[in-house]
C-alpha cells in the first residue's frame, strides 16, 4: 500500500494536481508500513507442545512455566523449556523444528538465551532454520545475527539451505535465496550459498540448478562441485555425462576440474578413470596443466 500511495501522489504531481494533503497520505502508508514490519518482526508463535509427556516424566516445573507464558515473548520461556526437556531426555525435534519457523528477531533473541546451552539444540535450531525460513527472511535473520554478536551461527544456518532431511527434499527456491542476498549486497553470503550448492546439491537438481546463472557463476559453483571431494566429483560427472552432449569438451567439466586441489589432481581423476568414464579422464588430465589453475 506504501508503493501505491507514493505512485498515485507522483503520478498527480506530474499531472499538475497535486493531492491535497499528499504528505500525510503518504506519511500514513509509510507509518503503516513500519508497524506492519515491527509488529511481524518482534511478533510471538504459539507453540503447540504436547504436555503431557513432561508430564510423565515429571516436568511439572517446565509445565508450569509454559502454561504461565502463554502471551510472553517466546525467548524468555522456549530456551530453558528446551534445555530442561533435552537434558530430561525427551524427544524435542518437533519444538527445535517449530522454533525453526519463527520470525527473524525471535529466533535471535532465542538463540542468544540459548548461547553456551548444548548444541544438540542450537545447531539443529540453527539448520532447520536455514530450511524453513523464506528467502526474503535470511537475509534478515543473518544480519540480525551478526548484530547481536552470534555470528559464528552463520555458517550452519546457511548450510541449512541445502540441508536435505532424512526423509525429505532439498528446498526448490536455492536461487532465490541466492537472489535475496545478492540484492541485499550480502555477496559473501551469496556466494556461500552457491558454494554449498555445489558441494551438496544432487547432481540431478545440480544441472538444472546452473540453468539459473551466468558463466561467471556457473564455474563458481563447479569449481566448488570439484573441490569437495573425489566422490563428489564423480557423482556430478556421472550425471552431467548421461544428459550433456559431448560432454568431456564441455565448459563443465574444465570448471570442475578447476575445482580439484592440484596437490590431489592426480589421486582425484584416477576416481574418473576406475568408474570407466575414459573420456573425461584424458580430458581431465590434459587440463591438469591448463590456466587457471
Amino acid at each position: 500500500m506504501l508503493a501505491i500511495a507514493q505512485s498515485c501522489v507522483e503520478h498527480a504531481r506530474d499531472i499538475g494536481s497535486p493531492i491535497q494533503g499528499a504528505f500525510s497520505l503518504e506519511k500514513y502508508w509509510r507509518d503503516q508500513a513500519l508497524a506492519s514490519h515491527r509488529t511481524a518482526d518482534s511478533g510471538t508463535v504459539e507453540f503447540e507442545i504436547d504436555l503431557k509427556p513432561l508430564l510423565r516424566a515429571g516436568l511439572d516445573d517446565i509445565v508450569a512455566t509454559i502454561e504461565a507464558s502463554s502471551g510472553n515473548p517466546v525467548e524468555l520461556w522456549l530456551p530453558d523449556a528446551l534445555v530442561a526437556t533435552h537434558e530430561a531426555g525427551l524427544d524435542i525435534h518437533t519444538h527445535v523444528v517449530t522454533a525453526s519457523k519463527m520470525f527473524p528477531a525471535d529466533l535471535v533473541a532465542t538463540l542468544r538465551a540459548l548461547k553456551g546451552g548444548p548444541g544438540e539444540i542450537i545447531k539443529p535450531l540453527l539448520v532447520w532454520a536455514g530450511y524453513y525460513q523464506t528467502p526474503a527472511s535470511l537475509p534478515v535473520l543473518v544480519a540480525l545475527l551478526r548484530r547481536s554478536r552470534c555470528q559464528d551461527h552463520v555458517e550452519d544456518l546457511l548450510k541449512g539451505v541445502l540441508y536435505k532431511p532424512t526423509q525429505g527434499e532439498t528446498r526448490k527456491d536455492v536461487k532465490a535465496v541466492y537472489d535475496a542476498f545478492s540484492g541485499a549486497t550480502m555477496s559473501r553470503d551469496a556466494t556461500t550459498i552457491l558454494d554449498h550448492a555445489g558441494a551438496v546439491m544432487p547432481a540431478e537438481e545440480l544441472l538444472s540448478f546452473l540453468e539459473g546463472f551466468d558463466d561467471y557463476d556457473r564455474e563458481g559453483i563447479l569449481r566448488a562441485a570439484g573441490a569437495t571431494s573425489p566422490w563428489r566429483l564423480r557423482a556430478v560427472i556421472s550425471h552431467f555425462r548421461t544428459e550433456i552432449p559431448n560432454f568431456p569438451s564441455s565448459s563443465y567439466l574444465t570448471y570442475l576440474s578447476r575445482g580439484i586441489p592440484q596437490e590431489r589432481y592426480e589421486t582425484w581423476v584416477d576416481h574418473i578413470q576406475k568408474a570407466g568414464y575414459s573420456d573425461e579422464y584424458i580430458k581431465l588430465c590434459e587440463m591438469k596443466y591448463e590456466p587457471p589453475f
